[in-house]
């Protein structure tokens, strides 16, 4: 009888196991396909054909949004999400989009290879790039804007963020007398406000307010503001366009200085490069705080400020600032969290 080996008799399974009879599998290397690109409010939703890898996840500077072919920032914080289960990757823009908008997504694959941090499958198959890509609008009408208009002798300045907080200065035959800040909250053109406040500037004292109204994108808006002192009707206020224009840091660096309480006090803004926001007034006051570019409402800043008196605790306000297209007149209105006290200046460049 021929002897075998044990070393031929050990070769024997290992070479059935490799593979002999088809039994083997093949490597997944297909990239995943793009299906489609949405956008709804400030997310573009882009969905691809096969599961995703929620772990390694693209970087933010990987992507390009434009909005009527301008690029737009992204969020500054989780710009960008991966769904595995859905398929989809979500890209978180700064600002809310209008629903008449055109909208394209660029997406930049790291190299030619694949790559750890990547919109890739479970098996790290990278998805080609996006270039230009048309994005779909599901986006709902939004009141987001600078409107004003007259009204009698009722001259009206209001601006609604993209997050909904309206706020609306009063002037009546020429003189600013009040401002209310708003929440307000669209359904199509329609839009009503939960309630809020309004600040009666000749008298000092805050009272309640709400608002309901209809609106066409960038182009009119309507709506009666119900308060304790009364019915104020808007009609057709107009919308205008220098919302969409960026505000610059350095238009508002500088001494801005305004009266107030019937011009018998004044007060003087000082605005660092930095953003850096210090002040005083003829009562007394103080102010220290920030005012810098808001990302998600390109024209206006945000504004934090702690005013200390000399009587009575520190008071911490915020809210919104713009600065007029000459460059030499700052509007500032803030209130407080609970929106039981608010302030308004109106200062002109030194």
């Amino acid at each position: 009888m021929k002897c075998t080996s044990i070393a031929a008799m050990i070769m024997i399974p290992l070479l059935l196991l490799a593979g002999c009879g088809g039994g083997g599998s093949t490597a997944d290397t297909t990239q995943p396909a793009f299906t489609s690109a949405v956008i709804a409010g400030n997310t573009v939703v882009l969905t691809y054909g096969e599961a995703l890898d929620a772990v390694n996840i693209p970087a933010a500077s990987a992507f390009t949004v434009t909005v009527n072919g301008t690029p737009v920032s992204l969020a500054s914080a989780g710009a960008i999400s991966v769904n595995s289960v859905n398929k989809t990757v979500t890209v978180t823009l700064a600002a809310a989009v209008y629903s008449t908008d055109i909208v394209t997504v660029a997406y930049a694959d790291p190299t030619a290879g694949n790559d750890v941090n990547a919109i890739q499958d479970s098996n790290g198959n990278d998805v080609p790039s996006l270039i230009g890509q048309a994005v779909t609008s599901s986006a709902a009408p939004i009141a987001k804007g600078f409107w004003g208009g007259t009204a009698g002798t009722v001259t009206t300045s209001a601006i609604v963020l993209a997050n909904g907080d309206a706020w609306l200065v009063f002037s009546e035959s020429g003189v600013i007398s009040r401002f209310a800040r708003l929440q307000v909250a669209a359904s199509g053109t329609n839009f009503s406000s939960s309630t809020g406040s309004q600040y009666l500037l000749q008298s000092n004292t805050k009272e309640t307010a709400a608002a309901t109204g209809t609106f066409t994108e960038k182009s009119t808006l309507s709506a009666v503001m119900t308060a304790t002192s009364g019915t104020t009707t808007l009609t057709n206020l107009a919308f205008n366009p220098r919302y969409e224009t960026a505000a610059l840091q350095a238009d508002a660096t500088g001494s801005w200085t305004g009266s107030f309480g019937g011009n018998s006090s004044s007060r003087t803004m000082i605005i660092a490069a930095t953003g850096a926001l210090t002040g005083t007034s003829t009562t007394g006051c103080s102010y220290g705080g920030t005012m810098l570019p808001r990302p998600a409402d390109p024209a206006l800043f945000d504004v934090n400020v702690t005013e200390t008196c000399v009587v009575g605790s520190p008071t911490v306000l915020s809210g919104i600032a713009t600065v007029n297209a000459a460059k030499t007149t700052l509007s500032l209105a803030v209130t407080t969290t609970d929106k039981a006290r608010g302030a308004l200046f109106m200062g002109q460049k030194l």
